[in-house]
């Protein structure tokens, strides 16, 4: 039986997305984890009680726990993609107290890379040579093939399918039944609606959706140390 760890969950409004995640890791006894706080900075929730844990205050309390307690984060909306990457490094936490978390009924090949704090969600698949950054967010039945490269703070809908060489760049979005054609390079933050079959490159800060998505419309503003990480990343994988 692994060792019980006590995790405090970032985001209660949405911890019911991540609640069915950490009881599926423990019954398969390949780690145990002990949700033992949740802490979300909007004052109407502290104190309320969800899927049996209670909401213990702001965020800024991450600090009052003491340091073998670990952090997951479920502020996973992706409108604010951008944002939770912010809210991150202004709690200033070290990176090994976010383990990542892996659904058992994921086939995760070995040389896969996964970064702290990534949740990888039911039947998911990765290929060999598939890196994924830091706080990704991979929901159900979503797949990855060969060499596939996954920047920080990615979100996926379900049943997005990724095949090889594919890059995304960080804090991009893909929405639920996408698929990302071979080679292609989506830009950090950009949007891509669900269902969209995308066949090239899709630029940082656009959006885009169809079958084929085509038109891109440049929606938001990519802050320049959010794409000078997302180089950061390729570099090193390539060192």
């Amino acid at each position: 039986m692994a060792r019980m760890q006590k995790i405090v969950v970032l985001g209660g409004k949405t911890f019911r997305e991540i609640h069915q995640l950490i009881e599926d890791i423990n019954a398969s006894g390949k780690h145990s984890y002990e949700v033992t706080a949740l802490l979300d900075d909007n004052e109407e929730l502290h104190g309320t009680n969800i899927c049996g844990v209670t909401v213990k205050g702001p965020l800024s309390k991450v600090h009052s726990y003491p340091v073998d307690t670990v952090f997951a984060m479920a502020i996973n909306n992706n409108k604010r993609r951008i944002q939770r990457m912010d809210i991150l490094r202004n709690l200033g936490l070290p990176l090994e107290r976010f383990p990542h978390l892996v659904h058992p009924s994921a086939v995760i090949d070995p040389s896969t890379k996964i970064g702290h704090g990534t949740q990888i969600y039911q039947f998911c698949t990765t290929a060999p040579g598939v890196c994924l950054d830091e706080f990704c967010m991979i929901s159900p039945y979503s797949l990855f093939a060969l060499d596939c490269i996954v920047g920080k703070g990615v979100l996926t809908g379900a049943r997005v399918t990724v095949l090889g060489n594919v890059k995304i760049g960080a804090c991009s979005f893909i929405g639920s039944g996408s698929l990302l054609t071979e080679s292609i390079v989506i830009g950090p933050a950009a949007f891509i609606g669900a269902g969209s079959v995308v066949l090239q490159d899709v630029h940082s800060g656009h959006f885009t959706m169809g079958n084929p998505a085509r038109q891109q419309i440049r929606n938001i503003q990519v802050p320049e140390d959010l794409l000078e990480t997302d180089k950061k990343y390729v570099k090193k994988l390539f060192l």
